[in-house]
């Protein structure tokens, strides 16, 4: 090849770079060289010109190795550069993808926070559901009346029993009166206080106002005999755990109710006899009512006794020579 800017121009028409085994100064050198060496013994004249063919052919092969690896240098010198200047253009946008992957896990972290702290609140409410569930079943077991007018914390004082009575008034139950008969004594307190503040707003009397007067006053006293005659029937039925303890002697259980303040007031509120020790024996029943003095208000007994709910039904006894209360035949169906 011929020597161009210092390099040398190879057969393909590619230039080698300079200082290389190449280019014309070089291969006039190296036959140079070849032409002034002397010639071994038995050597051919014929054969020196194969010899000079040789080297170059070997030159030649040499040059085209290192062009080949110097284009394939070159190509990926190149493709590395392009891959560095795409990597630093992709930068910000990595950075920026990064940025949002961060934001995306902390609104993941909170997120699931969040439902962590749900899922503890869901059981707690679940487990207070339960709970108040169960204290829900446990009042309505306080609030029930057998047939003999017994409560369980009655039972207990009846029965002297102060360790469980001290566990069933911590639990809720009715040292008295169940809810039931409290409530209908709050409805007769509300009626009279509505009754009363009524009266004294109602304005001056007219003769056109006075039929609506006579209605509202027929209307609150029938609501009034209503609730009266429901405590009057639950007076009758319902018996009262101080009255049964101080009744038996159990100062033990007068002890626990004193201990726990209850009200004297549930022990003077019954019309019910407080039953002896056990064995149990029914009071007997009461006096039956006046006869009636015309045929009207025998009607109008015989009316209330037919849709009277609270009338109880009869029960037949028998006294014993110890004169206590033998029961034969209990026809209601609570005993």
């Amino acid at each position: 090849g011929s020597s161009v800017g210092g390099g040398s121009v190879l057969g393909d028409g590619s230039v080698a770079p300079a200082g290389y085994l190449g280019g014309g100064a070089v291969l006039g050198s190296v036959l140079a060289a070849l032409e002034r060496e002397p010639p071994s013994s038995g050597e051919d004249d014929e054969e020196r010109p194969w010899k000079l063919v040789e080297a170059v052919s070997r030159w030649l092969r040499v040059c085209l190795a290192y062009h080949e690896a110097s284009v394939a240098f070159d190509l990926l010198l190149e493709r590395e550069v392009g891959d560095r200047h795409r990597y630093e253009a992709s930068l910000p946008k990595l950075e920026e993808a990064q940025y949002h992957v961060r934001i995306a896990k902390f609104g993941t972290g909170l997120v699931r926070r969040e439902f962590e702290e749900l899922t503890r609140h869901h059981l707690y409410l679940l487990k207070k559901i339960s709970a108040c569930e169960d204290q829900i079943r446990t009042a309505k077991i306080f609030q029930l009346v057998d047939g003999g007018g017994h409560t369980l914390v009655s039972w207990c004082a009846l029965v002297n029993q102060p360790k469980i009575l001290e566990l069933l008034l911590d639990k809720g139950g009715a040292p008295g009166y169940t809810d039931n008969v409290l409530l209908l004594c709050a409805n007769v307190i509300q009626l009279v206080f509505r009754d009363h503040w009524w009266r004294t707003h109602r304005g001056p009397f007219s003769p056109a106002s006075a039929v609506a007067w006579r209605e509202r006053a027929l209307q609150h006293q029938s609501k009034l005999a209503q609730c009266f005659e429901k405590i009057r029937y639950f007076r009758t039925r319902y018996r009262l755990p101080l009255v049964e303890a101080l009744y038996n002697g159990h100062h033990a259980c007068v002890e626990v109710f004193a201990r726990k303040r209850v009200p004297m007031a549930n022990c003077s509120a019954a019309w019910v006899h407080p039953n002896p020790q056990l064995p149990m024996v029914v009071p007997p029943p009461p006096p039956p009512p006046p006869p009636p003095k015309n045929e009207a208000e025998a009607q109008l007994r015989a009316e209330r006794e037919l849709t009277n709910p609270y009338k109880r039904p009869p029960r037949r006894f028998q006294k014993t020579s110890a004169g206590q209360l033998e029961v034969f035949d209990l026809l209601w169906a609570g005993m």
